[in-house]
């Protein structure tokens, strides 16, 4: 089974004075709790007598993951100090790497290439999708998970990887990568038949909403007379992006509410300034989060036909808090609401149109060769459209 990313960022930046710092200074000061009291000694008890060898920082950081998990709430985590710089890159949509999408094959081991970054050193050296990496540095490729393989063709900015590449026609070639800093685009388009204008939304992360507006004008500035906005597989992101993508599409209203933990509300709102098309959106088991309250909102609304398979039924929004040795507590602070004040927890959206993809045609989805012509969702989308331009 496939699973979802974990994201929905307030536009919140908070720094906490924790970790270990804070319990020396709670301690010189004589301010320490039970609760700061147990953890400490618990601490000093392993220090003092604990006989084999242990990470200290490891342990603090299973203690405070210990903390979230306890908490009971699926969509709250932690991020430990070295992986927070490449969360917050992941959240910027940017990465260093050679510029490859990647799905993990176990038997035989490989990589299936989905996608070439444009501008990276993969797309110089002519890796195209459909290659296979069955090779790292003259070793074959061997792993047991995706992370375990990307992380033999992940490094540091500048420095140098030479992959062994199986083609589709069996054919093998080593290519040498450079490892670079990429910034990538969230959201495509494209015109297809008859007028009707696609759009592919990765993620709601930063250049999202950015990236959206001028998919919805370069579109309809060509001619498009309806649009499908496809958010399968989307796991969410920004409510800044997710404010700017709605209020493009809807009229002057309240988009979201967000309730905090004391019960105080605040309800976000759109302009009277909207463009009119006609639109659907595509949705699946694995829109999250931010990318299901799209599809949530402008269905609600009567703004969007949706289209799919029930979404996944996220309602809590997480801010990521900073703690004083880099790592970071990914908690859920806010519920989420629809202007009719609907959660979407254990319920997700219904779509007005379920269609469902066999295993093989959800196989090619994900490795990016379903064409858009040969996929029964996209196709079911486009005629509710016709209907809607019809009307």
């Amino acid at each position: 089974m496939r699973t979802a990313k974990t994201v929905f960022w307030v536009a919140l930046a908070v720094v906490l004075f924790s970790g270990g710092y804070a319990l020396g200074y709670l301690r010189s000061e004589g301010r320490f709790d039970e609760g700061d009291k147990k953890l400490w000694e618990a601490r000093e008890n392993i220090q003092a007598y604990f006989i084999g060898e242990y990470d200290d920082g490891a342990l603090l950081d299973a203690a405070v993951e210990g903390m979230i998990d306890s908490l009971g709430d699926e969509w709250s985590y932690y991020v430990p100090a070295s992986a927070y710089d490449s969360f917050v890159d992941s959240t910027e949509n940017a990465y260093v790497g050679v510029g490859v999408s990647v799905l993990f094959e176990e038997e035989p081991c490989a990589l299936l290439v989905t996608k070439v970054v444009s501008g990276s050193s993969a797309e110089e050296a002519g890796v195209t999708a459909g290659d296979r990496i069955v090779g790292v540095d003259g070793a074959a490729l061997q792993a047991d998970s995706l992370a375990e393989a990307s992380a033999l063709v992940t490094g540091e900015e500048g420095t140098f990887v030479t992959l062994t590449l199986r083609h589709e026609d069996g054919s093998e070639a080593d290519v040498t990568l450079e490892r670079r800093r990429m910034q990538t685009s969230p959201v495509t388009s494209e015109m297809m038949a008859d007028n009707v204008g696609y759009i592919r939304i990765e993620n709601f992360d930063a250049g999202a909403g950015e990236g959206f507006e001028k998919a919805v004008t370069d579109l309809t500035d060509a001619g498009a007379r309806a649009l499908v906005c496809d958010v399968r597989d989307d796991p969410g992101g920004s409510l800044d992006e997710l404010l700017d993508m709605l209020d493009l599409l809807l009229p002057a209203q309240t988009t979201i509410v967000m309730r905090d933990n004391t019960g105080a509300e605040e309800a976000y709102t759109s302009d009277a300034d909207c463009v009119t098309t006609p639109v659907a959106v595509v949705v699946n088991e694995y829109s999250y989060s931010a990318a299901e309250f799209f599809a949530a909102a402008l269905q609600e609304a009567g703004r969007a036909t949706i289209v799919g398979t029930k979404t996944y039924g996220k309602g809590y929004s997480q801010v990521p808090l900073e703690l004083s040795d880099g790592s970071a507590m990914a908690l859920s602070v806010y519920a989420y609401f629809t202007a009719e004040g609907k959660s979407l927890i254990g319920t997700g959206v219904t779509p007005d149109v379920t269609v469902t993809l066999t295993d093989e045609e959800d196989a090619r989805f994900v490795a990016g060769s379903l064409a858009l012509a040969d996929d029964p969702q996209i196709a079911a989308a486009v005629r509710t459209l016709e209907t809607a331009v019809a009307a």
